[in-house]
């Protein structure tokens, strides 16, 4: 099991970007020459509570709104496939996060810088819509091919009405004023695939953020099944470190 040496330099690369352990404090009688009488309640172990039991909302906070229970789904022990709630009392617990923020008692939530990536993804969709709109399509350009040809105000008031609304595939067909010819002018950088690139890049930070790492597999150039397991595997090394640690430290 790895030391403190390299749970330190997991933290530093930021292996995990949130978590928590949970253990519930399991007490027993027992005899201790510094207790009133020689005996008391003891230590006895530390009970492993899985993160998958404790429910959605199991962090239950009092009206100082310090934690004071936590709400867990566990199997019964007398033998049977049977379920049952359990609140456990927080004076019971040892609960240990990393990248925690606030009263999040799961650690720093995924879902914050997630809403900003959104966010700025919203905006590509707009770019790339503003981008086939006016640069891949073109800019309508009417210019005069008959010099002798000039406009009436009324006429070149409809024409720059006509091509400020104008929209490739809903004016496919335009009939022009005679000695007047229309041409979509390209812009040098219409080709926007930096921008469809950024936007499937941050769609890949987002599932990595939440720690979807196997939909993620395959959509890149190393994606592979291989590359999610080491990504896991390195996971539980870090927690089980964590584990290692406090119940060394408590035994």
């Amino acid at each position: 099991e790895p030391g403190f040496d390299e749970l330190k330099a997991a933290a530093a690369v930021g292996m995990l970007t949130y978590g928590f352990s949970l253990f519930e404090r399991v007490f027993e009688v027992g005899e201790c020459e510094l207790l009133p009488g020689g005996r008391g309640h003891l230590l006895r172990k530390l009970g492993d509570r899985l993160p998958s039991s404790i429910h959605a909302n199991g962090w239950l906070e009092g009206p100082s709104l310090d934690l004071e229970q936590v709400h867990q789904l566990g199997p019964r022990n007398d033998g049977t496939s049977k379920f049952v709630d359990v609140k456990i009392p927080a004076s019971k617990v040892l609960l240990f996060t990393w990248k925690r923020t606030g009263n999040n008692y799961q650690g720093v939530s995924a879902f914050r810088p997630v809403w900003y990536l959104a966010k700025i993804r919203e905006m590509l969709s707009k770019m790339i819509g503003i981008t086939l709109m006016r640069e891949g399509a073109g800019i309508p350009i009417a210019s005069a091919v008959d010099r002798n040809t000039p406009l009436s105000p009324d006429q070149r008031e409809d024409l720059i009405e006509l091509l400020a609304n104008m929209v490739m595939h809903e004016n496919a067909s335009v009939v022009m004023p005679a000695g007047w010819s229309l041409e979509w002018l390209y812009s040098p950088g219409a080709n926007k695939g930096h921008i469809v690139d950024t936007w499937n890049a941050l769609g890949l930070i987002i599932l990595e953020m939440l720690q979807a790492q196997q939909m993620v597999l395959g959509t890149g150039n190393t994606g592979s099944r291989s590359v999610g397991e080491v990504h896991a595997a390195a996971n539980i090394v870090y927690v089980q470190g964590v584990v290692s640690n406090l119940e060394g430290t408590f035994n």
